[in-house]
């Protein structure tokens, strides 16, 4: 178990070697397209984690969520054409309560929410014992 205090990018490294030993194609820091006006902008956006690609994932590594972060992952939902997304935070008291599902048209909390009351999981995330 790796717990709390590392960063993102590690917590990432691990989530996708868990993922991928369960014989689940994931891409990571996949480019993801802005197009304004009919233009595609310069700088793609990256999802941390794309699974079996239609399942982005965006991973945080933060004492607490803020209402920017949902809005990060929900605009990556809605530019990508995903159904739905994960918003997870590795620095959640425990693990299970930093998994958050991210709907496309979901309107945002204009405070970080609640732990117990805000995660809305539509299955168990990786055994907690394994990250």
């Amino acid at each position: 178990m790796l717990g709390p205090g590392l960063r993102e990018q590690d917590y990432a490294d691990c989530l996708a070697i868990d993922l991928d030993q369960q014989g689940l194609v994931v891409e990571r820091e996949r480019p993801l397209s802005l197009v304004y006006k009919g233009r595609a902008l310069s700088r793609a956006a990256r999802l941390d984690l794309l699974i079996e690609g239609r399942l982005p994932v965006e991973l945080k590594a933060v004492d607490t969520l803020h209402p920017h972060h949902f809005l990060q992952a929900r605009s990556y939902v809605r530019f990508g054409g995903f159904p739905l997304g994960i918003l997870v935070n590795f620095h959640a008291a425990r693990l299970i309560d930093g998994w958050h599902r991210i709907l496309p048209g979901k309107s945002i909390p204009s405070t970080a929410p609640p732990a117990a009351a805000a995660s809305s999981h539509e299955g168990p995330p990786p055994d907690e014992e394994t990250l």
